[in-house]
């Protein structure tokens, strides 16, 4: 069975936007730990953390874990884009 994140975080967010460049922040809402990261392609940078999830190999073994265990992780995108900038 193939689990994925919680992800209506990203639901809201314009395609262009959540395929850009920025950081993104992976909740484990049943420990409450985080894993924050950065990506050219936030939404490709997701799918990748699903796929080594889902076949037991992420890098991170805590993650893994929680994974494997059922935790509620939630990805939340934090996108960097000319919209969020100030000069």
């Amino acid at each position: 069975m193939v689990k994925k994140f919680f992800n209506s975080a990203l639901e809201n967010i314009p395609k262009d936007i959540i395929k850009s460049t920025g950081a993104y922040i992976i909740h484990d809402t049943t420990k409450d730990k985080f894993y924050i990261g950065s990506a050219k392609n936030i939404l490709q940078r997701k799918n990748s953390h699903e796929g080594t999830l889902n076949n037991n190999k992420h890098h991170n073994k805590q993650l893994q874990e929680a994974f494997n265990n059922g935790n509620e992780l939630n990805f939340i995108a934090l996108p960097l884009n000319d919209r969020n900038i100030t000069r």
